[in-house]
């Protein structure tokens, strides 16, 4: 999506209007169309020059697409792949199978497998229909181009198919990088590019034979309540300590009870309160030792206490009141940050790209959202805001999707790291009384990334603390750095691209720092 500021436009995206017609209607001014026509003579200028190849490569891709976009609406995928012209089909020569837990097993392909003719692809996929396999779902991406120059265009994709066969009590996933080498025609609106010959020698087969391992309890569409679109978060814990969890959706008030044997009844999670709310937490703010409900709306933080038998009877109350309105409070978490041996609290929020016109910048490195807040509580709930004087001020407007308080240096307080789109992760290290310092380029090499979420764990077994940051990757990113082309006036965001859409990053702990 950050690509959108500065990535080509077809040309029959113009603008509809004229400008006789929209001054006539008095919509806007002749100097606002002088800007509009300027913008767009740039746009056709790029179109033809700068991003000329990518323009190609999106012609020589939709033949693809078409592909893609008929089995989502339900064609036949043995049929629909038994018309498509390809000519040679290089198949991959099986290594041997490793054997995984659950029954899986997972089996790499390579060079030197044997090549198949049209006639051949046909055969094989009328006999593979007979033997009931059926295409579950597929993926299909576009991630390098090469222009043809001296030689013929070709692309490589990323394809993911997911096959199931009740019949044999199969299903598997074949995925990986095909290459596509085009044939040599002229592509119009009318004509498709063509392959001409499709290598598989590099992808992937992951297949397990007996039931699935989990089976559906439930399936409901859950709609959100009245001015509310969430229903999340979504909280499992055991309340009663009766050793059977209860399922929460925490804005839509509702709470699941387990009576056992996968029996779930749902009941509203505290019945006197009736507020839009757009976050959820679970945590002992009133200092009775008793899990209370910590919601966050438009006003500010409100407190539900509990009761030892897990349930939210009483009346809310106001523990925080905003300074402005909240807005989109993606991220809550809590402990104790200052020792006291009461939990405090963080909050930040999401911003959406074109709120108000306006997109996300830097896009590596944005720092002009909705700010957040760091809460410190008195021992009974109520919290004060001391975001500033704790040294958070700085990063404060991130467009934040997740944060924890966990101990980052394994000193035994309470360090802070925030998670966030256009930007990545954010480590504060806390001084053992609440006071942090930004430690983000001491700990993480690199942090960049469209951050989306994270978790903790010891994955590679050395004792030590590991991060996992989820992230997204972009394919058309790819494509445009597989052939080079960078905006000539947002060269700082091309240099960032690769960082920015490299998807998940899993560091692991060290003694300083996490690699």
């Amino acid at each position: 999506m950050f690509v959108m500021q500065f990535m080509p436009k077809k040309q029959a995206e113009s603008n509809q209007y004229s400008k006789e017609s929209i001054r006539e209607g008095g919509l806007v001014e002749e100097q606002i169309m002088q800007q509009v026509s300027a913008i767009e003579a740039k746009h056709r200028q790029w179109d033809s020059t700068v991003w000329a190849n990518e323009l190609i490569a999106r012609d020589y891709e939709e033949s693809i697409i078409q592909i893609w976009d008929k089995l989502l609406a339900g064609a036949d995928p043995f049929e629909l792949l038994a018309r498509m012209p390809v000519n040679i089909l290089q198949l991959g020569k099986p290594q041997p199978t490793e054997d995984w837990e659950s029954n899986i097993s997972y089996t790499r392909l390579a060079q030197g497998g044997p090549s198949w003719s049209k006639e051949q692809l046909n055969q094989a996929l009328g006999k593979w229909k007979s033997e009931g396999w059926k295409l579950d779902q597929s993926e299909w991406r576009h991630r390098h181009f090469t222009p043809g120059d001296k030689v013929e265009p070709s692309s490589v994709f990323w394809i993911s198919l997911h096959l199931i066969n009740k019949r044999l009590n199969r299903r598997g996933i074949l995925r990986g990088n095909i290459t596509v080498k085009w044939q040599s025609i002229e592509i119009t609106p009318e004509t498709l590019a063509k392959p001409d010959h499709i290598d598989l020698s590099k992808l992937d087969w992951i297949e397990r034979e007996g039931d699935p391992a989990f089976k559906a309890a439930s399936r409901q569409n859950i709609q959100p309540n009245e001015g509310n679109v969430f229903i999340d978060p979504l909280i499992i814990t055991d309340f009663n300590n009766d050793g059977m969890v209860e399922i929460i959706l925490g804005c839509k008030n509702q709470i699941y009870r387990n009576h056992g044997n996968g029996s779930l009844k749902p009941e509203k999670l505290c019945p006197k309160f009736d507020e839009v709310v757009f976050n959820v937490v679970l945590d002992d703010l009133s200092g009775d030792g008793v899990t209370d409900v910590i919601t966050v709306g438009h006003e500010g933080i409100y407190l539900i206490e509990g009761k030892s038998d897990g349930t939210f009877p009483g009346d809310a109350r106001l523990i925080w009141s905003a300074p402005k309105k909240v807005l989109d409070p993606m991220v809550v978490t809590t402990g104790d940050i200052d020792n006291d041996g009461d939990a405090d609290l963080w909050f930040s929020q999401y911003k959406l790209p074109y709120v108000k016109g306006q997109m996300p910048s830097p896009i590596h490195d944005s720092n002009d959202g909705f700010p957040g807040y760091l809460l410190i509580n008195d021992g009974s709930g109520n919290l004060s805001d001391r975001t500033k004087a704790a040294g958070l001020e700085a990063k404060r407007y991130r467009r934040s999707y997740s944060a924890s308080f966990a101990d980052l240096d394994n000193d035994h307080d309470l360090d802070l790291i925030v998670i966030s789109d256009f930007s990545g992760a954010d480590l504060h290290l806390n001084d053992g009384l609440g006071n942090f310092e930004d430690a983000t380029m001491k700990l993480i090499d690199n942090h960049y990334g469209f951050g989306m979420a994270h978790n903790f764990g010891d994955y590679d077994a050395n004792g030590k603390i590991d991060l996992i940051m989820i992230g997204m990757n972009s394919w058309t990113a790819e494509r445009l750095l597989s052939m080079n082309l960078a905006p000539p006036t947002h060269r700082h965001y091309y240099d960032k691209l690769d960082d920015l859409t490299f998807g998940n990053r899993l560091y692991f702990g060290s003694n300083k720092k996490f690699e």
